[in-house]
């Protein structure tokens, strides 16, 4: 077995403290050729250009030395540790920025690897000491690694030691403040043992009576830990430190420090959870950590400097005269900006981290500012910056908040709301007072959600007594933690156009109480009953909308008496068509080129307008006598006293014909004609027509509904003028009547009250009334033209005279 596959543990040791040192001067020296270029950044851009230029060479002087022995590099088993430590440190150094430091790289983590070394551990502990090492830019600084910066890279493991040893008693301190009951660690035991013996039982095949013993329980809490803060870098400090000093790292002193770090770090872990489910703010370790202080600050620059290239020109200034004002003032403008985004990640789950409560706390702050303020509280999670996902301003969603607030309140307490009301709107009382009094309604109203919440998971069994909260933040922090990421009310990425949203907004507004009521019951239930529930919203919405629909249509005749009154699935699918079809006219309108001017001039547009009218007639009247009627193919089965009406031959025939010609057989439309119970008809002619476009289907429909909304008479006729273009309808002709049922076509949501009104114009006057209408008569005054006037006052005067 030769030494790569087996190999002595001396040489691991020797590999693993050298290599820990040429990662923390290969991270010192690319901190600070990038802490060079921010500062020639703010001074011009020639110094800019000048570093850049100098930085190359170095690059290309770097890119020579890893020539030299990167043919080493498929032996490294051969190689003395000291040379693969120098051929780490000088590519390290141009990690990214070369592809030949790239390549030696990985190579020598391939070797580590095999050593057991961790290559991600070593270079946190790098990027950490340099961040130590030089934490911001100054005057005269280089990239130059210096003798100082060696010893101070292989002993700088005491002042690492000494700072996070100070930091861990503050962190203790603010664990102990926290007052958080035993029974939450009582809890937390258990539900980490049950995992435990999970585990054990789905993997290792442990017996279901096996208990869980402290030295398991331990174990794993420090795997768990450590795992939670490498997601949470302001611990990523502490949990390097912790796995830096293990059994074969050769700066680790004893088995106690090691076990005190371990410790520390569960400890911090444990406190997050406890924190997370009794709804107490995180603690921020960014005010008792200076090395947490320092990461964020190192986020704050590059976050800046990416984004707000002006904010960061102007902070540099701001820098020279108070750095320390300075640097906290750009570490809350990019926290600013993150919690921005969270927040608008986060949708409605926003309003379950006690948003509201926070504005009632301080009114006069600006919202941005208390989402800073709720994302520190939940522990300052990075948010993922997905593109796909529309940020809403936070003020437009508080200020639907303060109007569903309004409308719950409204329902709830009619008086009290209205005396709320009154309160609100008198000017006496102070901008302040009134936005307290806001965010106040707003937090009740967050609150009866989480309690209607509560309420359904238990009725459900989704919630445990034991789970059952005590406190209203326990309530809210439970709320949060089974709901969030279930159901966003609003979907501000879709809007209107998403039937679930619509279907949403038109429940809450229809009843705001049993709206709160329903959401509760879908998010504490399961997923087959959230589906049902969502799926039973969208039916009950839509027959609202379509029995309205019908409603109108009905009145104008569009559609049988009765219609309202079908099957809910039946009317639905009335509606559904006529949307549809809708949507096709569109679309086809949308697509539909503008007819180009005929060459030649008017003269021979209406002689070519002339031979089109007389070959249309001719046509016309060959395709007539060839084709049978749909009277000749349903005579027998309909009544002759309907085919003989004159609305037959000018509404029904006309839509047979239509539909044949989208190649519509008409055996099937007259079958589907013979097969009307007109004895029960009280519209027998529009439940015709309504049967013909059923049978042809949606798309035949549309197209049909396009004729009559766009009519195309043949030239030559009484219908069109010289040019072959469609004259002007009457009021109370029949292609006004269809226009009019188009329109209602077009929008679906028509008020049926409006429709009547309309029809009862319709009726009471032949033509729109553009005068005074005599009470006496019912008619409109006899219209006179300007000299008519003159002559009638003449005549009056005579009469006066005389």
């Amino acid at each position: 077995m030769s030494e790569l596959e087996n190999p002595g543990r001396d040489v691991a040791v020797a590999l693993r403290s050298l290599l820990l040192v040429a990662s923390r001067l290969a991270e010192l020296a690319a901190r600070r050729r990038e802490l060079i270029l921010r500062r020639a950044t703010q001074q011009s851009q020639q110094a800019y250009r000048d570093t850049q230029t100098r930085f190359n060479a170095e690059r290309k002087l770097a890119e020579d030395q890893l020539r030299a022995v990167r043919s080493t590099m498929n032996a490294l088993a051969r190689v003395d540790p000291n040379q693969v430590a120098n051929a780490y440190q000088t590519a390290a150094a141009w990690r990214g920025q070369s592809a030949l430091a790239d390549e030696v790289i990985t190579s020598v983590e391939t070797y580590m690897r095999s050593f057991g070394i961790d290559p991600d551990q070593l270079r946190a502990a790098g990027t950490q000491f340099a961040r130590r090492a030089e934490p911001s830019a100054r005057p005269g600084l280089t990239s130059e690694i210096t003798a100082t910066d060696t010893t101070l890279a292989t002993d700088g493991t005491d002042p690492w030691r000494s700072q996070l040893s100070e930091e861990s008693r503050r962190i203790g301190a603010a664990i102990q403040e926290s007052g958080l009951p035993q029974s939450s660690r009582d809890a937390l035991d258990a539900a980490d043992r049950a995992t435990i013996k999970q585990h054990g039982h789905q993997t290792l095949g442990w017996e279901p009576s096996r208990q869980v013993d402290d030295t398991a329980l331990l174990t794993w809490r420090v795997d768990e830990a450590t795992r939670w803060a490498r997601e949470h870098h302001h611990v990523a400090d502490l949990a390097l430190f912790a796995a830096l000093m293990s059994d074969d790292d050769p700066v680790a002193t004893n088995n106690d420090e090691l076990a005190t770090a371990r410790a520390q770090l569960v400890a911090l872990w444990m406190d997050s959870r406890m924190r997370t489910e009794n709804g107490i703010a995180q603690i921020d370790l960014m005010r008792i950590s200076g090395s947490a202080a320092q990461t964020q600050l190192d986020r704050a620059h590059a976050w800046v400097q990416d984004t707000d290239a002006d904010y960061y020109v102007d902070w540099s200034r701001m820098r020279t005269v108070d750095p320390a004002r300075a640097d906290a003032e750009l570490v809350r403008h990019f926290e600013s900006d993150v919690a921005r985004q969270w927040a608008g990640e986060l949708g409605d789950d926003l309003w379950k981290h006690g948003f509201a409560a926070a504005v009632a706390r301080d009114p006069d702050a600006d919202l941005d500012d208390v989402a800073r303020r709720v994302w520190t509280a939940a522990g300052k999670p990075a948010p993922s910056f997905d593109p796909a996902v529309t940020i809403v301003p936070i003020q437009q969603r508080w200020a639907d908040q303060v109007a569903a607030a309004n409308a719950w309140a409204r329902s709830a307490d009619t008086d009290a709301w209205d005396q709320w009301r009154r309160w609100r709107e008198n000017p006496d009382h102070p901008i302040a007072d009134r936005a307290r009094g806001d965010a106040e309604l707003v937090s009740d109203y967050h609150s009866v959600q989480a309690e209607e919440w509560v309420s359904a998971a238990r009725t459900a069994g989704t919630l445990s007594p034991a789970q059952h909260p005590r406190t209203p933040d326990q309530m809210m922090a439970a709320w949060r933690i089974h709901t969030s990421g279930q159901v966003n009310i609003r979907e501000a990425a879709q809007g209107e156009d998403n039937v679930l949203s619509r279907a949403m907004n038109w429940h809450r507004s229809q009843d705001p109480l049993g709206h709160l009521a329903w959401n509760a019951s879908i998010q504490a239930g399961d997923d087959n009953h959230r589906q049902q529930a969502l799926e039973e919203l969208v039916h009950d919405y839509e027959t609202h909308e379509a029995r309205r629909w019908a409603q109108a249509a009905e009145t104008l005749a569009i559609v049988p008496e009765g219609t309202a009154k079908l099957e809910a699935d039946e009317v639905i699918a009335m509606w559904r068509s006529y949307t549809d079809a809708v949507r096709t006219d569109k679309a086809q309108a949308a697509q539909t080129n503008t007819e180009q001017p005929t060459a030649g001039g008017p003269a021979q547009a209406t002689q070519q307008s002339e031979q089109q009218a007389g070959q249309s007639r001719q046509q016309s009247g060959q395709r007539r006598q060839n084709e049978k009627s749909l009277a000749d193919l349903v005579r027998g089965s309909v009544p002759d006293s309907l085919l003989a009406r004159a609305q037959w031959r000018q509404a029904v025939e006309p839509a047979f014909r239509t539909f044949r010609g989208f190649n519509i057989p008409a055996s099937e439309l007259a079958n589907a004609v013979r097969k009307i119970n007109f004895a029960e008809a009280t519209k027998p002619i529009g439940l015709v027509i309504w049967t013909l476009r059923q049978t042809a289907g949606p798309d035949a429909a549309a197209k049909f509904d396009e004729a009559r909304h766009n009519p195309t008479p043949e030239p030559g006729t009484d219908k069109t003028n010289t040019t072959g273009q469609a004259k002007g309808a009457a009021w109370d002709s029949q292609q006004s009547r269809d226009q009019r049922a188009a329109d209602l076509n077009a929008n679906t949501n028509i008020d049926p009250a409006a429709a009547r009104a309309r029809k009862l114009a319709d009726l009471a006057f032949g033509t729109p009334p553009r005068s005074a209408v005599d009470d006496a008569t019912g008619k409109e005054n006899p219209r006179t033209s300007p000299n008519q006037q003159q002559e009638q006052q003449r005549q009056r005067g005579k009469g006066r005279s005389a």
